[in-house]
């Protein structure tokens, strides 16, 4: 019995482990609409998203944590912004691979790579995908 109750804690210690060893940090870049689309996640939870074109030149910051494959973002309050020209963006964002991220909100995929080499391709739209909902949405 007791060997069956370490067996379950070790288990279970392994399973809520994952979302701490997640590392989605670097820049993740995407280009439609007329518009560069810019995530830069840092190691310590948290995030920058630039926008750049039709849509406006926008500099959001805040933090982010995950559920399962999915990001959820959580911008500073208006004072806590560095530049006036913020987007509140409290949105989600799943986990494809480990080289993209799909904003669930629009479909469209951002992906790492080198800046100039994503102008030359758009985003790709995506389905739409099941993903976790915010705690506080349940």
């Amino acid at each position: 019995m007791i060997r069956l109750h370490l067996l379950f804690t070790l288990s279970s210690l392994s399973v809520f482990g994952q979302s701490h060893t997640k590392n989605i940090s670097g820049n993740y870049y995407g280009w439609w609409a007329d518009t560069r689309w810019e995530y830069i996640f840092s190691e310590n939870n948290n995030f920058v998203f630039n926008t750049g074109g039709h849509f406006g030149n926008t500099h959001t910051m805040g933090i982010y944590h995950f559920s399962g494959d999915t990001i959820f973002l959580l911008p500073f309050a208006k004072e806590k912004q560095t530049d006036s020209g913020y987007l509140y963006l409290k949105d989600s964002l799943l986990i494809e691979g480990d080289s993209c991220v799909i904003q669930l909100s629009t479909g469209y995929d951002y992906c790492k790579g080198k800046q100039r080499e994503l102008f030359i391709q758009h985003s790709r739209k995506r389905g739409n995908k099941k993903h976790a909902r915010r705690p506080e949405d349940e």
